[in-house]
């Protein structure tokens, strides 16, 4: 069977350059690359984001009223600027302002 199919002039020149490296006909080249392509993987595998759930049940105990400092606090605590559940500072620095809870009325 024939068909008209548009390659672009650089591919052709590549495929036209593999044939003669290889010997063989360009018609044969085309077939065998069309066959390679076919018996390949029909479609690429659907991405799978890994699992990342802990075991557990689920918050805190104290940290489930909606309030976000004590979490940001827990999150901070040892690493600079925050304190403690006690509300002990646990290293020198003021905790960053949480911006959907310190907002000042306008």
């Amino acid at each position: 069977m024939k068909t008209t199919v548009e390659i672009p002039d650089a591919l052709l020149a590549r495929l036209r350059q593999r044939a003669v490296r290889e010997k063989t006909t360009l018609r044969a080249l085309i077939h065998a690359a069309l066959q390679q392509f076919l018996a390949g993987p029909r479609r690429a595998t659907r991405f799978r984001l890994k699992d990342g759930s802990v075991a557990g049940e689920g918050l805190a105990q104290g940290l489930d009223d909606g309030d976000w400092r004590p979490i940001r606090e827990l999150t901070y605590a040892g690493r600079g600027g925050v304190t403690d559940r006690g509300g002990r500072e646990a290293q020198a620095g003021a905790l960053p302002p949480d911006p959907c809870t310190d907002l000042e009325p306008p």
